[in-house]
């Protein structure tokens, strides 16, 4: 498969590589030739690529001897916690992101990103494929980019560190997950479609709800979540949970609103 190279005047050099061989072998190199801190930054389906690698992990292993820091953030959950325990990561600090897609590596002066394609086989071709259910089955292969212009490596350095700041230890995370905690988070939603998704959601997890808003909100609440709240008052009646009530201003343009919701049980104040 052919490798890409272009140059960068004073600056450096960035390639596309097409070749499993060859994206391992600079994979490899990049941590051979990191002299203090090695970034890794991949989803669980990423993390799959490097670490199946029997080289790449010895190289791992010799990069942690030498002294080299290595960190790694990905997207801790229930289904690949046992991922994170192989004695390969014992000595890399690693941290979770939640909901994080694709990757890339980072190091002194070099970089790397893994990603996989598929492309269709041609006409004329006489490869087969078990089980291929069309002549227009995909193919999976493996391609990267590679760059060691200074810019570049620079910018994914600062955008690391960025999400380093804002990820949480290993420890923590494991922990929520062996304890069944839900994480506790203070965010703010501009997303419309995001916030319903969200309210609805809390209505359908909730024993008990408490609602405190503006004159408008009593239009808002009754026309978008009214069939979500009939059905929680539902629960309310055959006792599974404690009910709404709800603090707000009655005037004349909400009455109507009012005086629907106050049909349905709702308590109000």
């Amino acid at each position: 498969m052919e490798t890409m190279r272009t140059s960068v005047p004073n600056s450096g050099i960035m390639q596309i590589l097409h070749n499993k061989t060859e994206i391992s072998k600079i994979f490899c190199r990049i941590l051979n030739d990191t002299r203090y801190r090695w970034d890794f930054y991949a989803d669980t389906k990423s993390l799959a690529i490097p670490f199946s690698i029997k080289q790449v992990l010895n190289t791992i292993k010799v990069a942690k001897k030498k002294g080299v820091e290595c960190r790694l953030i990905s997207d801790v959950t229930k289904d690949n916690a046992s991922l994170f325990n192989q004695p390969i990561l014992n000595s890399v600090d690693i941290r979770h992101l939640e909901g994080i897609k694709g990757n890339f590596a980072v190091s002194d002066k070099e970089y790397i990103s893994i990603y996989e394609t598929t492309s269709s086989p041609k006409k004329k071709s006489t490869l087969k494929i078990k089980n291929a259910r069309s002549a227009s089955a995909k193919i999976s292969q493996d391609c990267a980019i590679y760059s060691n212009i200074k810019e570049d490596v620079h910018q994914h350095q600062r955008i690391f560190e960025n999400l380093w700041l804002n990820s949480r230890p290993l420890e923590n995370r494991i922990r929520e997950i062996d304890e069944g905690i839900d994480r506790t988070e203070t965010i703010a939603i501009r997303d419309s479609v995001e916030i319903i998704k969200r309210i609805k959601k809390s209505i359908e997890s909730s024993t008990e709800i408490k609602i405190s808003f503006q004159p408008g909100g009593l239009a808002f609440l009754y026309n978008r979540f009214s069939d979500s709240y009939k059905k929680f008052l539902d629960g309310y009646k055959s006792g599974e949970n404690r009910g709404i009530r709800c603090v707000t201003t009655i005037h004349k343009n909400n009455e109507r609103f009012a005086k629907l919701l106050i049909e349905e049980d709702i308590q109000r104040t």
